[in-house]
């Protein structure tokens, strides 16, 4: 899995859910992974040790808005489960969850290239009682070059491009031809925006 979506700094060990409030200028997912540092800061209302350690990926509209709004928001935190051995083993070989790095897992895990793609059931839900089964595919690139995240921008913006898919099948056709490509085009069409 990825790490702590506040620092960045640690693996995530729990999931915090975060009340959406239409008030703000910005908005956080309704659910977020954080590592045992930031769960503990946040659980003990330390604010201004979390703010200090928001990694600068994350985007704070404004001094502490971010880390007030989550102590005053969080609605649930629930413990993740310890990674299965087959998605452990899957990771090493460079494969990731693909529910971390695009909302379009079921869409997409089954156009991903074969040799690039593992389904495991034992991925299992991230949030207890959660039954989305289209989020149990991990895949990894199928360029060395580039990471999954890279292929997710090289393959939204060709699929996406005008004329837009009218429908799925066109859709699934512009995947297909994508992940089809050379890595050189894939790195051409990366670097070329």
């Amino acid at each position: 899995m990825g790490n702590c979506a506040l620092c960045d700094a640690e693996p995530p060990v729990a999931v915090v859910g975060i009340a959406h409030d239409d008030r703000l200028s910005f908005a956080l997912p309704s659910r977020i992974e954080v590592g045992t540092r930031c769960l503990e800061l946040l659980q003990g209302g330390h604010r201004q040790e979390l703010a200090d350690r928001l990694s600068s990926d994350f985007e704070d509209p404004g001094p502490g808005v971010v880390v007030d709004h989550l102590a005053r928001s969080v609605i649930s935190t629930a413990l993740l489960p310890p990674l299965a051995p087959a998605v452990r083993a899957a990771m090493a070989d460079g494969f990731v969850p693909l529910r971390e790095v695009t909302g379009a897992g079921g869409m997409l895990g089954p156009l991903w290239p074969e040799q690039h793609r593992l389904w495991l059931d034992e991925l299992g839900p991230l949030i207890e009682g959660d039954k989305d089964e289209d989020d149990c595919w991990l895949v990894r690139s199928p360029w060395p070059a580039l990471s999954v995240p890279d292929v997710l921008s090289v393959l939204w913006r060709w699929v996406e491009r005008d004329p837009y898919p009218t429908d799925r099948a066109e859709h699934a056709d512009r995947i297909r031809e994508v992940l089809a490509w050379s890595q050189e085009r894939a790195r051409y069409e990366l670097e070329d925006r």
